[in-house]
């Protein structure tokens, strides 16, 4: 029989901002977990809870002409080595 019971009382929202700025700088769902010691699937909760407070994306009132992408790299061609073991 439990005679001292007390449920736990939750994180706070100070942890709950550290995890999320974690995922949101690129750390992934199960690097979280082992770094702050809770599970992934709660940090992913957390994600959900608040992606539901954004607002809904607008329709802009016109299309752009020009479009700029960063740090855009793109290999077209062949190898010129073969690679792998006893490859020449």
């Amino acid at each position: 029989m439990i005679i001292d019971y007390n449920p736990h009382k939750g994180y706070s929202d100070e942890f709950k901002r550290e995890c999320l700025k974690m995922y949101v700088n690129g750390m992934g769902w199960r690097a979280s977990d082992r770094v702050k010691g809770v599970h992934h699937t709660t940090i992913i909760t957390w994600v959900k809870k608040v992606g539901e407070l954004l607002p809904d994306a607008y329709e802009p009132q016109t299309i752009p002409e020009v479009g700029e992408l960063d740090e855009l790299e793109t290999f077209i061609g062949s190898k010129k080595t073969k690679s792998g073991f006893g490859q020449q």
